[in-house]
């Protein structure tokens, strides 16, 4: 590494949010099925993460993937004008050990949309009626993140 890289970094892009931090302290809580990916491959939500503010409401989803035996967690946005689909803000996989299958991705447009997964218009709902339920003044920790890596 040169002298100037050394003092003001080199030019590649940094991701400045930490790899995982979003979902800290979303991990642990208590999870409720709301939707289905096809016949048999549930979609839960931690009901402590559902805010409903700026915008559009705001959850942690989680599905156990079979296949590469994984957890795919989603930090997720519902805009306030929509029941037909699930913006994914970032998600990550993780095994159920804690390692890491696949690290953040921030990859913008994509959606969990109801033609593709009819149940996610019941879930859609029941995520915004536990965000009514928990009331918060303050967003969560991960929310901030989320809003955070979409204005990247």
């Amino acid at each position: 590494m040169g002298f100037l890289s050394s003092l003001f970094g080199s030019n590649e892009k940094k991701n400045d949010i930490p790899d995982g931090v979003w979902l800290k302290n979303e991990r642990d809580g208590d999870w409720k099925e709301v939707a289905t990916f096809g016949t048999n491959q549930p979609i839960e939500v931690n009901t402590d993460s559902c805010f409903s503010g700026a915008g559009g409401t705001y959850c942690v989803l989680r599905s156990f993937n079979p296949e590469r035996q994984a957890m795919l967690y989603m930090g997720c946005i519902i805009p306030d004008d929509q029941d037909m689909f699930v913006l994914i803000a970032v998600d990550r996989a993780e095994r159920t050990n804690g390692v890491v299958v696949k690290g953040d991705d921030w990859t913008k447009n994509r959606v969990l949309q109801h033609e593709r997964i009819p149940s996610i218009k019941k879930g859609i709902q029941i995520v915004r009626n536990l965000a009514n339920f928990n009331d918060y003044s303050t967003p969560p920790p991960f929310v901030m993140y989320v809003m955070f890596g979409m204005g990247r």
